[in-house]
């Protein structure tokens, strides 16, 4: 019992050891629809904009917003990056390097199968599948979940399909 109980005291400090070298590395950052970054970002201060701010809000700027965990150098690990768009909801899509793009969805079909929205950014046109689009509350629950994770990988939280 006693070598069992060392093992696991050792992985905990292994497991300690990582997490301080990914938080020396990577850092979270928010974007906003108007292209000022904003460090350090807590999870209840993004939940509260994604509940609480207008529609308006979102279409300022690019009407485009992310979360990006940077290296400490700049260069962007991973993003959330997200739009809203009423009456829809929130589109969210995960990029990550050497990885397919994933986005989350709100229902279990296939999103190849689903009616379609198209949006414009930038000036051109998306053509999406609605179920690409999830409620506030998910958006919520998805982006605290990628802050809080701190690891800048896929959230745990969300129904995610690839793209």
């Amino acid at each position: 019992r006693l070598s069992a109980s060392a093992d696991v005291q050792s992985r905990d400090v292994d497991l300690q050891k990582r997490l301080v070298a990914i938080e020396a590395k990577l850092r979270c950052y928010f974007v906003p629809p108007d292209g000022e970054n904003i460090d350090e970002i807590l999870p209840r201060y993004m939940r509260k904009l994604i509940l609480q701010q207008p529609s308006e809000w979102w279409q300022r700027g690019s009407s485009d917003a992310a979360l990006q965990f940077r290296f400490r150098t700049g260069v962007v690990y991973s993003q959330l990056i997200f739009l809203q768009r009423d009456p829809y909801g929130f589109h969210i899509e995960y990029h990550a390097p050497s990885q397919p793009v994933m986005w989350c969805k709100s229902g279990r079909q296939k999103s190849k199968s689903l009616e379609r929205v198209t949006i414009t950014m930038g000036g051109a046109p998306w053509d999406l599948p609605r179920n690409s689009f999830v409620s506030a509350r998910i958006a919520a629950n998805v982006t605290a979940a990628y802050i809080t994770d701190e690891t800048g990988n896929l959230p745990k939280v969300g129904n995610w399909e690839m793209q």
